[in-house]
């Protein structure tokens, strides 16, 4: 693969009459790649050496994988508010889930819901981080 097509692929769409919409793709985008890259990596290690239940974290992550793919669709497509919301939704699930199965209001798992608010903010405004 060449390093222009790379290049390619890891960038964000840039939307020449929408700065803000531009800005808010290339921040999307950067937390996309990570995300993969989250996954891939308790893919390959945390369900054969650290997952306790591995069918649940399997299925979770297959799914998560499945919601970076169509946002990253929905990215390409302009639809960069969507795919947005349907990423913060998703992930919040996730870590409310989480965080009332691992001990609720005294899991240290909340932290990741403050934090995600803090991610919805820089994607969606300030309505979706205090909301």
């Amino acid at each position: 693969m060449s390093l222009e097509r790379l290049s390619r692929v890891l960038s964000p769409p840039v939307f020449p009459e929408d700065e803000d919409r531009s800005r808010t793709a290339k921040v999307l985008n950067t937390l996309l790649w990570n995300l993969l890259a989250v996954l891939v990596l308790a893919g390959a290690i945390g369900v054969p050496f650290v997952f306790a239940a591995r069918v649940e974290s399997i299925v979770t992550l297959v799914a998560l994988l499945a919601v970076v793919i169509v946002t990253r669709s929905l990215m390409f497509r302009g639809k960069v508010a969507a795919a947005s919301a349907l990423l913060v939704v998703t992930i919040w699930i996730v870590f409310a889930v989480l965080t009332g199965l691992s001990g609720g209001i005294f899991s240290v798992n909340l932290i990741l819901l403050m934090m995600w608010s803090v991610v919805a903010g820089l994607l969606l405004g300030r309505g979706w981080a205090i909301g």
